[in-house]
């Protein structure tokens, strides 16, 4: 069975963390699935219910290039910058810790953390991009 670590940026119920739960309940027979979310919340309880592992990390920063908010893209927050190297290098703290056979990111604000999969030798990253 593979292991499938699950990246996901919000744990309220709304379309990214709607479509990842469905996703995660209906591969469930067939997969390990753990997941990390930025935040705790409704989606984290019913993973929990469900049985699976959820690991809470708010230091993952989003990349959130629609908002002013500690956006790399914005040079006058330079901090953004910053946040992102930090979260590439807690997202291969769990691939390396729960060394997945598959790492999928459910959201393209979340981009970055590919780049901590590989750094932690993950061959195979999915990255979930939904029409806005």
């Amino acid at each position: 069975m593979k292991k499938v670590l699950f990246f996901n940026h919000v744990a309220t119920l709304c379309g990214a963390s709607l479509c990842l739960y469905q996703l995660v309940t209906s591969l469930r027979n067939n997969i390990h699935p753990i997941v990390v979310l930025l935040e705790d919340g409704p989606l984290a309880d019913m993973f929990r219910s469900d049985g699976i592992i959820v690991y809470i990390d708010p230091r993952i920063k989003v990349l959130m290039w629609n908002t002013n908010s500690d956006s790399i893209w914005n040079p006058l927050r330079l901090t953004g910058l910053f946040s992102m190297k930090k979260s590439i290098k807690i997202a291969e703290y769990y691939c390396k810790k729960e060394n997945p056979d598959i790492v999928h990111i459910n959201t393209a604000v979340l981009l970055h953390l590919a780049k901590g999969a590989k750094n932690a030798g993950i061959k195979k990253v999915i990255l979930q991009v939904r029409k806005q």
